[in-house]
């Protein structure tokens, strides 16, 4: 275990890993691994940093096939394991043709009975990658419908499949059912749902649209994509205002602006914030321009009481992408006819033409977007026939010219022929918001809006078939995965700290386990220790692989065990062994980071393990007299534990009492070292304390001059402290597996001593140590 820590360690320490960190780590970890040949959790760190290692190093690929192969022999079971091996044997032809062969005869009938549907269906989708890269596009798009039909909750495939569909233009049924089935194996993809929802809004199925984009935004927002949530906001509004619900529309915009005011005046220290109004008196954030605008026109249109305060939001939303915009000439010129609109169609017009003129000097107008603004503004100056001279030439090109010939035909009376422009411009552009501005027009004048497009039904019918728990996801997905993680019952700090690791599938849904979710194959672990009498200590998250299953059924559980001792944790507990320790950790499925915390995403979850207590050593002179007498002998995996623990003694008692450096319990120490066989030593030299060097110097000398292979990685790996130790040369020279674990504990060393060099020298240019100087050099 000491040893599968040191191996995370040389790549995980480093500022900067090289080459030689992996390549130690690796058989650090291997070395590791075959000293209990039968612990698979040895073989799964094997594993991990195989998975680190740069794919150029073949180092990397052979640790992986050693890991899977024991792997698949420890743990028949394990889905993820068996499909990796399948993979790797496939693979292994050097022509893509025998690759080809190899995953064909793995597809056959015979062969998937074995495997099941779900190996079944990821052999397909990589046999589908591996036809695309030779150019063989029907041997593509075959296997990747193969194995969407294997298995329809493999997300990676239906979201393939769902992309080909998009761009094939086979109809609206085939990609509108093939988003619906990527939903339904990822109801957390935001860009499914984009996608069929923009799809709803182009044929006028608003209402359909506007629940699909709800589901969007509990996702982005769980999912702490903020830029995307004000997009899909943008996008709802869009749907709201088509259906004629102005106020709703508003509505949501008000609840992201108090939003966004509310953590604002949070990160400003004022607790008490929240987000239940908007409120116009305290700090306010100004939202981007797209939702900003969007907002204004929604007002407007619907003649809101709070038409002019949008309006005034949206041309700050846009001044403020002026300033961003800096000395790129082009993007402020863009933004500043964003602007202009704004003003020609529902705002000033008297502010239109300077900001025309601004826009043309950085990139001249076309002839067609200045005719568009000549004739909008004749329309707000009331000059209805000189507006159609300007409008009607570009009008059916020009979705915002023609929405103007609309205007100025309804201003001159010709209500019959302003009705029919704004229907061809509503039913033309009935997902944005020129469709449906023109689709208010229309309402104006005749009460009634456009329906949806004649092609709708199929989509409409696709999303008839979306499965219930995806909508009831939208409202409550906080129970969709449950999630726990148990202690067991170490009894000192020396031991194994089993955890017992749980995910349940409550969602109603199949759900893979994925690197890109649903479920997502990593999870984290957040954990706090404390020495008992001292203060707790959160260690940084511990990230750990759950993909044993490759999904989980509804109702289906997956549990598997964790040794904690192979982390982090167990260098808080060996940092007093003696006094005993308070264990806590939560588990985070679905895990996003922040700045300052750990949260669970969209259909994450938080499982808390409650405390685990070891138990401190009570040490007197009994029990010392009885490990002396132990340690004399020492043929039990409980006399290394004294061993190491009577050190640890007499290392905390000398801090006090500096006669203690002269107890002969240190040369029994020493003996016993001695008398050890080589793993035994080579556990010790890991686990004993460094702070008292002297009184072990015949132990450390015997370890470090060790014919042994296993002793004098363990002094490589724990005693030496400085790149240039003559002990790491002579590894070096010695070859072997020895010799790449001296080249990564070299590597680890410089890498500390540049970190320690940066610091040193900033501080020093800061004049921290009074070094600096005012004086020109």
């Amino acid at each position: 275990m000491a040893w599968s820590r040191a191996a995370i360690g040389l790549i995980a320490e480093p500022s900067r890993p090289i080459a030689a960190s992996f390549l130690g780590a690796l058989d650090v970890s291997l070395a590791a691994a075959e000293l209990m040949p039968n612990n698979s959790q040895g073989w799964r760190v094997v594993q991990g940093i195989a998975e680190a290692t740069d794919e150029s190093l073949p180092a990397g690929r052979a640790a992986m096939k050693t890991a899977l192969d024991q792997l698949g022999r420890l743990e028949p079971n394990d889905q993820v394991i068996r499909l990796g091996r399948l993979c790797d044997a496939a693979e292994r032809g050097t022509a893509s043709d025998e690759r080809v062969a190899a995953f064909d005869k793995l597809l056959q009938p015979s062969a998937r009975q074995r495997i099941g549907n779900a190996i079944a269906s990821r052999l397909a989708f990589e046999l589908s990658l591996l036809c695309k890269r030779r150019g063989d596009m029907e041997g593509w798009t075959r296997w990747l419908k193969e194995s969407v039909q294997l298995d329809a909750s493999f997300p990676s495939a239906t979201q393939a499949l769902a992309g080909y569909e998009v761009g094939s233009g086979d109809g609206l049924d085939k990609v509108s059912a093939a988003l619906v089935t990527a939903i339904a194996a990822d109801p957390g993809n935001t860009g499914s749902l984009n996608a069929l929802a923009r799809i709803c809004l182009h044929e006028g199925l608003y209402s359909d649209a506007e629940r699909l984009l709800d589901l969007a935004i509990r996702i982005a927002s769980f999912d702490l994509d903020y830029m995307l949530v004000d997009d899909l906001i943008a996008d709802r509004m869009v749907a709201l205002w088509g259906m004629g619900r102005h106020e709703d529309a508003n509505k949501i915009a008000q609840e992201r602006q108090s939003e966004v005011n509310a953590l604002l005046r949070r990160r400003m220290g004022d607790a008490t914030a929240t987000d239940k109004r908007e409120d116009e008196s305290g700090p306010r954030v100004t939202l981007p321009s797209a939702l900003a605008c969007v907002r204004a026109a929604v007002c407007r249109s619907g003649s809101l009481p709070n038409a002019e305060a949008t309006l005034r939001d949206a041309l700050a939303s846009l001044d403020n992408e002026v300033k961003q915009a800096g000395d790129d000439t082009a993007a402020a010129a863009a933004v500043k006819l964003r602007k202009a609109w704004m003003q020609v169609t529902i705002g000033d017009p008297e502010e239109v033409q300077p900001l025309l003129d601004e826009a043309d000097r950085a990139a001249p107008l076309s002839d067609a977007a200045k005719a568009r603004f000549a004739g909008w503004l004749k329309i707000r100056r009331n000059q209805p026939d000189k507006a159609l001279a300007d409008l009607q030439p570009i009008a059916e090109s020009d979705a915002g010219a023609k929405v103007g010939v609309g205007m100025a035909l309804m201003a001159m009376g010709r209500t019959k022929d302003a009705a029919s422009t704004q229907l061809a411009v509503a039913r033309a552009n009935r997902e944005n918001a020129v469709g449906v501005y023109a689709a208010d027009r229309l309402f104006d004048l005749v009460k009634a809006r456009p329906g949806p497009t004649n092609e709708s039904k199929a989509v409409q019918e696709a999303v008839a078939r979306m499965p219930k728990p995806v909508w009831d996801l939208a409202r409550d997905q906080a129970q969709a995965i449950a999630c726990m993680a148990t202690f067991g019952l170490p009894q000192t700090a020396f031991d194994s700290v089993p955890l017992t690791v749980t995910v349940q599938n409550r969602s109603g849904l199949p759900l893979a386990i994925d690197s890109g979710g649903p479920i997502e194959s990593r999870a984290a672990l957040l954990l706090e220790a404390s020495v008992i009498g001292k203060r707790p200590l959160s260690l940084p998250p511990w990230i750990f692989p759950i993909n044993r299953q490759l999904e989980l059924k509804p109702l289906e559980t997956l549990s598997f065990d964790l040794d904690m001792a192979r982390t982090p944790l167990a260098d808080v507990l060996l940092g007093d062994p003696l006094s005993g320790a308070l264990i806590s950790t939560r588990m985070v499925t679905n895990f996003r980071l922040t700045a300052d915390r750990v949260q669970a995403g969209f259909l994450g979850n938080i499982g808390d393990s409650g405390v685990l207590r070891i138990p401190a050593v009570r040490v007197n002179a009994g029990w010392r007299e009885d490990a002396l007498s132990e340690i004399r002998h020492p043929d039990r995996s409980e006399d290394l534990v004294k061993l190491v623990t009577l050190a640890y003694d007499l290392a905390n008692r000398s801090a006090t009492d500096a006669t203690v450096d002269n107890d002969p319990a240190w040369k029994d120490i020493n003996d016993a070292w001695m008398r050890l066989p080589p793993a035994a030593q080579a556990w010790t030299l890991m686990v004993l304390p460094r702070s008292k060097l002297v009184q072990m110097a015949t132990l450390l000398e015997a370890a470090r001059s060790s014919t042994e292979e296993t002793v004098r990685m363990s002094y490589l790996l724990r005693w030496v402290d400085t790149p240039d130790d003559v002990t790491l040369a002579a590894a070096i020279r010695s070859g072997g597996r020895l010799a790449t674990t001296a080249e990564s504990v070299k590597a680890l060393l410089q890498s500390k001593a540049r970190d320690a060099a940066d610091v040193n020298q900033s501080l020093e240019d800061a004049g921290v140590f009074g070094t600096g100087s005012s004086a020109p050099r």
